[in-house]
Parts: structure tokens; sequence; C-alpha cells
């Protein structure tokens, strides 16, 4: 990475002389995924998620170690390993944006070497699960964004591929198109056994398709397990949500004053948060429900953007991946 100091002498300078850092994106990582396996890999901005993808995939050369995926090294790019893998990244596009959406699907089969029945086969199957029907004969440019994912998605995944690379795919879609195409990626999955790596910042990306995350910060893999494990080691506490009268909301500040995380008032109900561990939540539930001002409570497991910030904090958790 080249670097240079503010002002105009200094970028006079670095016309001749440049100053290297070298920076280690991506270190000391190692994983398996099975197939059929839905696993989201997850970290912050700048964490190495992009550039593993990007070694998996074969657009980049990793400078030590060893990739392999379907038994293929990806950066030899050869076309039976390029043929069975799909990489569909929410910032760029394959769709040729001047022509229609059909042409570009057409123009993928031929260069996948599909025959005309299996194309017309499975572009009538996602023709009907991604909903393009009136979307064919447009063009990229006069689609909304939704409309053009969806397309992107379909064209992703015409060939059968055995691994999808997803990088942020659901990135600025409004809530309806990303639960359609999170169900869409799930359906793939399931009835082909398609291997789904995912990067997203949505959680609900995660939550959604994954059961097992892998975690990486400053490019190594601090976690790598169950989601759900994740959660009882970091976040071992249920969030019981009480609607109760306001003569009620004083006699359980005094008895669970420490519980309380979050309190608010709605005409003549008041609305208390508590956090209670998740063994004595039973219990604890018991306890208010025998109180004859509650009118409504609720029980949640906390946001996994909690897990997720408490993660980072903590850094290794080796224990929670064994």
């Amino acid at each position: 990475m080249f670097e240079r100091k503010e002002g105009m002498q200094s970028a006079l300078k670095h016309l001749f002389v440049r100053k290297q850092t070298l920076v280690h994106a991506v270190q000391d990582i190692s994983f398996s995924i099975l197939n059929g396996e839905k696993v989201a890999f997850l970290g912050p901005n700048g964490s190495g998620k992009t550039t593993t993808l990007k070694m998996l995939s074969g657009l980049l050369h990793p400078t030590s170690g060893e990739v392999r995926v379907l038994r293929y090294v990806p950066y030899k790019r050869e076309p039976s390993f390029l043929k069975q893998i799909s990489m569909v990244m929410g910032n760029r596009q394959q769709l040729h944006l001047d022509i229609p959406i059909v042409d570009s699907f057409e123009l993928h089969r031929r260069l996948y070497g599909m025959s005309a029945v299996e194309y017309r086969n499975i572009l009538n199957e996602y023709i009907e699960s991604f909903e393009l029907s009136d979307l064919l004969t447009k063009t990229p440019r006069t689609l909304s964004l939704g409309q053009r994912m969806r397309c992107e998605l379909a064209l992703s995944l015409l060939h059968r591929p055995k691994v999808m690379f997803l990088d942020e795919p659901t990135l600025g879609l409004d809530l309806a198109v990303q639960s359609r195409v999170r169900e869409c990626i799930r359906e793939v999955n399931e009835k082909y056994g398609t291997v789904v790596l995912l990067t997203s910042h949505y959680m609900a990306d995660v939550i959604s398709l994954c059961q097992r995350i892998i975690f990486i910060n400053s490019g190594s893999i601090i976690y790598d397990g169950p989601l759900n494990k994740l959660v009882d080691l970091l976040a071992p506490f249920k969030l019981v949500e009480v609607q109760m009268s306001s003569d009620l909301k004083g006699r359980l500040f005094l008895e669970h004053a420490n519980k309380i995380v979050k309190q608010e008032s709605r005409e003549n109900t008041e609305i208390i948060t508590f956090r209670v561990h998740r063994d004595e939540t039973s219990i604890f539930v018991s306890e208010v429900l025998s109180y004859p001002d509650v009118f409504d409570f609720s029980v949640s497991d906390p946001p996994i953007e909690y897990v997720i910030d408490q993660l980072v904090g903590r850094g290794n958790l080796e224990v929670a991946s064994k």
C-alpha cells in the first residue's frame, strides 16, 4: 500500500519516490466448508472478507498458503472450475447495461457452453422463482435496484454453480426485495445443495440464511461455529418486555432495578424491558405474571448486532468453535 504525507511538496516527491507499507489483509486463515452448507463470513470493514472471497473465487493469488475449492486451485482459473462457481457482489454488476436482460442471459449460456434445452428449462424455472417475466425484454438501465439484483442473481445461477460467493447481495435493497432475494438463495441451496458463502452487514441475511458463521477481524478468524452457540456465549440472557400499570412499576423497580435496560410510558401503560439470565427467565416471567396489573409480556433474544459488537470487543473466541 502506498502512503504519502499531505501538502504539495510531498505530492511532488511522491511522483519519484513512493513510500510503501506492507499490509497483511489476510493471515493465518484456515477453514473448510461442506457440500450444501450456508456460511456467513462476517467482520468489520477492512477485516479481509472480500479479499478472502476473491482468493476463493480465483480473482486474487494468495502470497502464501494453499486455497482449494472443489479440489481446484482457484487462481489458475481453469474453465472447468469457473463453470462450477458464481460470485455476486452487491456493488458490481454482470449484466450489460444497454442490452435486454434476455440477451445477457443468452450470452451467459454461450459462454458456459449450455445447451439450448438445458438453458430454456433453467430459465423458465428462474422466471417463476425470481419473478422475471416482465423484465426480460428491458435493459438494466431502466430497472430499479431491486429488479436488477433479481436479474443479477438469476444470471449468476443459470449455469447451476456448485458454490455461490455472495458479497453484500442485498446492499441498498428495500426490505421486501431483501426478503425475496434471501428466499431465492435459500430455495437454490435446498433444491440443489449449492454451497453459499455470504458476506453481509445486514444481520437479517445472516439469521435467515446461515446456521454457521466465520468471523474475521484484522485478517484472522476469531470465531468459527454455530450462530446460536455464539449468542449463548456472548449474550447469555433474554430480554423480557413487560406492559403493566403505573401502580406496579414502582414495586418491580425496587425488586429488579439491576435488570432494567429500557422503559417508556404510553398513556396509562408502562413498558419496561428487563435483561434476565437465560437460566432465570422462566422464574422471572412466572413472578411477573403473578401480579394482576400485567397486561402483556414478550421474551426475545438480544439483537445479533449486540452479539457481534461483543465478539469484536472480546478478540479471539477459540473455545466457541470447538
